[in-house]
């Protein structure tokens, strides 16, 4: 098994128990396992586009989940800086964004508009991003 390889199933493991910690109630080792798949993940080359969602989104999930809506924001700011454009990234954004009353919470919304112009509007996100735009 190459490093690379390694560093793959090491960033799974990391999400995995970390998701698992969460779900026990216990979130302060859920972040740091996550925190550890963020740095094994950003340490190793891209792998082309991300598939599902990256362990710093899972990790900004899990912040806006319990009330952490600013250091949420510090994760999806630096998802998108990685990944200009991502939906995920700039949904999350917005939300933690306006979930920290943060003044970049429109800008987001806007940028995911543009982003998700396509997108199905029957989804309950596209919906979210509707009602946020006033629309």
């Amino acid at each position: 098994m190459t490093g690379v390889e390694r560093d793959f199933w090491r960033v799974a493991e990391l999400e995995i128990t970390g998701r698992a910690a969460a779900l026990g109630g216990n979130m302060e080792t859920a972040i740091a396992k996550l925190k550890t798949a963020i740095e094994i993940d950003e340490r190793r080359p891209p792998l082309g586009p991300i598939q599902g969602v990256g362990p710093r989104e899972r990790l900004g999930d899990l912040l806006l989940s319990v009330g952490r809506g600013s250091e949420a924001l510090e994760h999806y700011r630096r998802a998108i800086d990685l990944h200009p454009g991502r939906g995920r990234a700039l949904y999350g954004a917005a939300r933690a964004a306006a979930a920290a009353r943060d003044a970049a919470a429109p800008s987001y919304w806007a940028e995911l508009a543009n982003v998700w112009s396509k997108a199905d509007s029957d989804l309950p996100e596209v919906a979210e991003l509707h009602r946020s735009l006033g629309r």
